[in-house]
């Protein structure tokens, strides 16, 4: 008994330096401060900078509505505790990875598979990636709060057969917590949402058909729907909140305003070219013939297209940010939201009557929008494109090819420079500068490195092995299951893999319907909420195989030993 103490104290004290030493890293690799990300990075700085003066996001300007909330409160709130940037992050990540392996382990019940899933995740490159660590950008969080939701919905599932058990209402106050935050840290978060809505359908379903008291019942289904009730008041909140300081009801521009149906137009004009460029010039100049109001600021419009691309054309949803700095650059913005609002409604309105009369031709019947404000696509297009591109993007997926940790110095002015670095309060590299401090965190960024290649060069086995084992899990539950020998664990089990699996799914056909105009680093950028699911699935994977070939071992000893005692026997 002594020893088996001995023997926990030591695998959790090497756990422990090994989280220790994760957090020292983190903490000690420099952020790339990109302070001319006036769209990005320094707009969110800008928006927590007007939070913390409680001025919610700042005066009305094109770019108030432009992204959202989630990822500025963030910075306010570390900022006014005092938590430097690197060290929130990681020490959220921490608490993520083991809430999420927790949650998988209620189906499986091993300490050791814990604790492998845990240091397996804990150090994943995708927390080692410049673009969710680094940046002072909200990728690093989409990955820690998307792992919080799933934990949440899969501990509910797990907890949902327990009667007497109290841990559903814990797992429920973190979907209350972590899905209103995940949702609004970025605009394309209902990739998540399949997940979230069948984890709950099925989880009410188990406890609809349990034998209790209709009270307790009740309760529970309270407790598995509250989340998403929870959101949809957040949601309610957000835009009454934009309502009372800017007169418009909505959480981003480019839902429920009158900008969004005036892209939607645009992007849904006839023309045969377009392909990575979702609004041409030939679409932009038929809109202009047949709206007077938009043929009004073409002058800023040719202007602002001269200084993006010249007398190219624009890739993607690059055009949107072009389109709002022409329509201020008219001085539209300065006429206040009504006026703004009026300014896009009398737009939306010139071009429905242009498409009701025939002088706009729609692509709307022949394509398919998964969003208004983003490029359509027959069935064909998409086949031939997604098809085309699959195995590169798996490649990256699977592989982490495209993850890199950089040494980089800060950019932009000196001032925004100062504002952005004394938000975050953590390491970074100053512009011309070059002393020890660079040299230990050129350092540091090869260490990261290190660890990066090891995930790089196993990724490929570690995938195949993880889809053989979750091969075996199916075949065992449909051994199990002729032998009268049914787990239910096993098969919940399973379930929440496939779930998992088809989560990966959605969010890569997501991206990549998004993504033909960006490179495959980005599409990797945008997948990686996706990273850390494709590796708690393999080590699920992984792990049914270990269990296998015990199971054989064990086998294979008895027989041994069985025919030593008989031919002892037989002596």
């Amino acid at each position: 008994m002594k020893g088996i103490i001995t023997k926990r104290r030591v695998i959790l004290g090497i756990v422990f330096l090994l989280t220790a030493f994760r957090i020292w890293l983190a903490v000690k690799t420099p952020l790339y401060i990109q302070a001319d990300a006036a769209y990005d990075d320094m707009l969110f700085v800008r928006y927590a900078m007007e939070l913390l003066k409680g001025n919610w996001l700042g005066d009305y300007c094109s770019l108030t509505l432009a992204k959202t909330v989630s990822y500025p409160l963030i910075l306010a709130f570390n900022y006014t505790f005092g938590i430097p940037y690197s060290l929130g992050m990681i020490c959220a990540y921490v608490v993520s990875c083991i809430l999420f392996v927790h949650a998988i382990n209620q189906f499986i019940h091993n300490n050791y598979f814990a604790i492998a899933g845990y240091l397996f995740l804990l150090f994943s490159p995708v927390m080692f990636h410049e673009e969710n660590i680094q940046k002072v950008y909200r990728g690093g969080y989409i990955v820690i709060f998307s792992m919080l939701v799933l934990s949440a919905i899969i501990g509910m599932f797990a907890e949902a057969k327990n009667v007497q058990g109290k841990k559903i209402y814990g797992w429920s106050a973190l979907g209350i917590f972590s899905l209103p935050i995940f949702w609004y840290l970025k605009e394309d978060s209902i990739w998540l949402l399949p997940f979230i809505l069948v984890g709950m359908c099925i989880t009410m379903v188990v406890i609809i058909r349990l034998h209790c008291e209709k009270k307790a019942k009740l309760k529970r289904i309270v407790a598995v729907v509250l989340p998403i009730i929870v959101l949809g008041c957040i949601s309610g909140l957000y835009k009454q909140v934009n309502n009372h300081y800017y007169g418009i009801a909505a959480v981003t521009d480019r839902s429920g305003t009158n900008f969004e149906k005036v892209i939607s137009d645009l992007i849904q004009i006839e023309d045969p070219s377009t392909d990575t460029v979702w609004i041409t010039r030939n679409m932009l100049e038929q809109a202009e013939e047949n709206s007077p109001t938009l043929m009004s600021i073409k002058p800023q419009i040719d202007e602002r297209m001269q200084l993006w691309v010249g007398d190219g054309e624009i890739d993607g949803d690059i055009f949107i940010w072009v389109f709002r700095e022409a329509v201020d650059s008219a001085g539209i913005y300065d006429r206040g939201s009504e006026g703004v609002e009026q300014f896009y409604g009398d737009i939306h309105q010139e071009l429905q009557e242009a498409y009701a009369q025939g002088r706009l031709q729609s692509n709307a019947n022949d394509r398919i929008y998964v969003s208004s404000v983003s490029r359509g696509y027959t069935i064909q297009e998409f086949a031939e494109y997604f098809s085309g591109r699959i195995k590169e993007v798996a490649r990256t997926f699977v592989c982490y090819e495209q993850n890199v940790t950089s040494i980089n110095a800060a950019r932009g002015s000196y001032d925004d420079i100062a504002i952005m670095a004394r938000l975050t309060n953590s390491e970074f590299i100053w512009q011309n500068t070059s002393n020890d401090l660079d040299v230990y965190a050129a350092k540091i960024v090869a260490l990261d490195q290190h660890i990066v290649k090891l995930y790089q060069v196993t990724g490929k086995p570690f995938f195949y092995l993880g889809m053989l084992g979750i091969f075996v899990l199916f075949a065992k539950i449909c051994v199990k299951c002729k032998q009268k020998k049914f787990e239910a664990s096993d098969l919940e089990l399973l379930t929440v893999v496939v779930g998992l699996a088809l989560t990966i799914l959605v969010l890569t056909v997501a991206v990549m319907w998004f993504c033909n105009f960006l490179s495959i680093r980005k599409v990797y950028d945008y997948m990686c909420g996706a990273v850390p699911i494709m590796n708690i699935i393999e080590v699920i994977g992984i792990y049914q195989i270990v269990l296998l070939l015990v199971e054989w071992t064990k086998k294979f000893r008895e027989r041994s030993n069985n025919k030593v005692s008989n031919k002892q026997l037989e002596d």
